[in-house]
This record gives C-alpha cells, structure tokens and sequence, in this order.
C-alpha cells in the first residue's frame, strides 16, 4: 500500500510538472502562428493575423509617422512620429509632434518605472509612469495599448491613437481599408540578421487620417495620411549598431522602405534593403544602396554630429533619392543609444540615367548610434 501512494505521489508530481511546464509555455503556443508560404516556397508574414500583441518575443514595437494638413486647408501643416515599444518586462513610447510651418517640436519621452535606472544618461523631457501588468497584454489579445494615458488601439478596420501629455494632446482615428495592402520587409517580412525568422516587420504606409491636436492653448481639426509599421522578435545582437532609416511615400504612389546597418566598431555594413511597394501593389526588393551624406548638423544640446543630408543611389532601381529634412533639430533622447535624429524628410527622385526628375515625395528620416562617436569607437 505504502509503495502504491509513493507511487501515486509521484505521478501526481510529474503531473504537477507538466502542468506548470504547460502553462508557462501557453503564451507561446496562444501566439504561434502557422507559417505562409509565397509561390516561391519563400515563407512570408500574414500581417492579417499579426495584428495582436506577441507576447512570447522579447522585443515588439508600433511605429508611426504622419503628415497632417488642417481641414481647412491643402497645405501640410503638422507631422508627428511615435513609437511604442513593449518588452518582456518592461514598456516605453516615444513620440514627437511637429509644427512645420515654423519648426517648433513637442515632443516627450514616457516609460515604467523598471527601466528608470537606464534612463539616468539622459537629459531632457521624460515621464516614469508605473506600467499595470498583464491587463491589456493578455496571449493572443487585440491590440490594446495604453501607456500613461497615451492610447494605441485596433477596432476592426481602424486604429485609435491618442498621444496624451499635460498641455499636449493629439488624437487620430487612423483607417485601415480591406484593399490595402501591406508592404512586407525584403518581400517577405521576415529580416533578423543572423536568421531571418528572428525578425518579422510589415508597414501599412498610407492610411487616411482624421482627428484633433491642442497644442499651446490653440486647437486644430486635422487630416493626413499616416504610416505605420509594426516590428516583433528579437533584438539585433547589441548596441554597437548604427542604422540609417527611412520610411518614403512618393507623389506617384509608390511607398519605400530603405535602411542601412552598421558595425560601429569596424564600420562593416551588416544589411541594407530596399523594399517597394508600388502604387499597383507590387512589391521589389532592392539590396544595394550607395549611400553619400552632403551635410553634417551639430546638436547644440549634445554636441553629436548627424548626416541630415543624403544622396541614396540605387543600381537596381535605376534612380537615386535625395533626402534633406525639413527642419534640422530633430533630435530626441532613447534608450541604450542615448540620443537619436528622427525627423520629417523631403524626397527628389532622379533617373540615374538621364538625370531628369523622375517624382518626389515626403517620408522620417531614422539615425541611431552617432552618439558613440564622441568616443572614437568607430574606425571607418
């Protein structure tokens, strides 16, 4: 008798374990989706089924950027980036609002109180906000954001997005068409550098915009188009990586995707792409980019030097972007990197071949990792 309930013991032990082994694993398989595979046999992203929050990766982020005219009016007036960016354990979001008639910035810096300690190196505007776990974040759960009282949030074929802040707030109703049709990194969405599966990343770049600013006292109705990006997996290797980001909607319809990494240390490119989306929603993958920077700003807060100005050559394509900012002091501070540019962009388009200006557009201009030069880390 007394080996049997040893036994029984036992095997409810080993019942128990299994259990707990189970529930710790239940994120994962809650999330887990089945992979989706092109005509080539490449596997691919479904964005349709990546809306909601991937909890069992240890990096995911919600970008976006927009240009915004009042309703009055024809003219582009604001543009605005935010990006919130969740964690296993941790949570912050970043945004900065622009008034492009005279270049002024409102701009802040939010995150949970266990990244406190990361945030002493940085200067400037930032909020702690204590981060309920869990409740909004559940496995499988809709997107449902709200740091702070600064809302990210899907209903069906829109997204709420409300930037909340003191004297500051800005809200948009941002639509998401049954015909619009996502631009998948490299083709397929997935870009982690080692492996590929590490790191999946689609946009939605033009979404019709609507909503409402208070800036300063005064108050605007607004309308826009918004770009949106969406990035999970995990981080890139560490912080010794410069990148050069930019998110393009051109005057004819077409929608880029283009960036460059680097190693800081040895000067190494790691990746470049080039993703396009045109107006009748094919996509190309471009991975040549000769790039040449033209002009230097100077923060006068910290002393980095950032490339502002760019020529952007691309052999395959046959044309050549060159970028220039509409203002230039566009810096914000960031985690880990310190201080970043991100900013509102104009965009000329050349034929390579005859030189003649092919269209133009407008897009946000991304440059991490110039704070390190300061230290001489870099030998390019």
């Amino acid at each position: 008798m007394k080996s049997f309930s040893k036994i029984y013991l036992q095997f409810l032990l080993a019942i128990s374990l299994l259990m707990i082994l189970l529930t710790s694993c239940y994120p994962y398989f809650l999330n887990k989706k089945e992979p989706v595979y092109n005509s080539e046999g490449k596997r691919i992203l479904s964005p349709v089924d990546e809306e909601e929050i991937h909890t069992y990766k240890s990096m995911e982020w919600w970008y976006y950027y927009g240009y915004l005219y009042e309703t009055d009016s024809s003219k582009y007036a604001w543009s605005f980036y935010a990006s919130f960016i969740r964690g296993l354990g941790e949570r912050y979001l970043t945004y900065k609002i622009t008034n492009l008639n005279t270049g002024k910035n409102y701009y802040n810096y939010i995150f949970d109180k266990s990244l406190s300690p990361l945030s002493l190196p940085i200067a400037g505007k930032k909020n702690i906000f204590t981060y309920p776990k869990g409740p909004n974040e559940k496995p499988g759960a809709p997107l449902d954001l709200n740091y702070d009282n600064s809302i990210l949030k899907k209903q069906k074929g829109s997204y709420s997005f409300v930037i909340n802040n003191d004297s500051l707030v800005l809200s948009l109703l941002m639509s998401l068409p049954d015909s619009s049709k996502p631009l998948l990194l490299d083709g397929t969405g997935l870009i982690g550098i080692k492996r590929s599966q590490d790191v999946y990343y689609y946009s939605y770049p033009q979404l019709g915009s609507i909503g409402k600013l208070k800036a300063d006292d005064s108050f605007h109705d607004l309308k826009g188009v918004v770009w949106y990006d969406h990035q999970w997996g995990k981080p890139w290797p560490n912080k010794n990586l410069r990148w050069c980001w930019w998110g393009i909607t051109l005057d004819n319809g077409d929608a880029l995707n283009l960036y460059i990494v680097k190693n800081i240390l040895t000067g190494k490119i790691l990746v470049q792409s080039v993703t396009q989306l045109d107006k009748n929603g094919k996509t190309s993958v471009y991975k040549t980019i000769n790039a040449s920077s033209h002009r230097i700003w100077e923060s006068p807060r910290t002393n980095i030097k950032y490339p502002v100005e760019w020529t952007l050559d691309i052999p395959e394509w046959g044309y050549e972007l060159h970028i220039s900012p509409q203002w230039d002091d566009h810096e914000m501070p960031i985690l880990f990197y310190n201080y970043f540019w991100e900013g509102p962009c104009k965009v000329v388009v050349n034929e390579k071949s005859s030189g003649k200006n092919s269209t133009n557009g407008k897009g946000y201009q991304e440059l991490v990792g110039f704070y390190f030069d300061k230290f001489k880390l870099k030998s390019e």
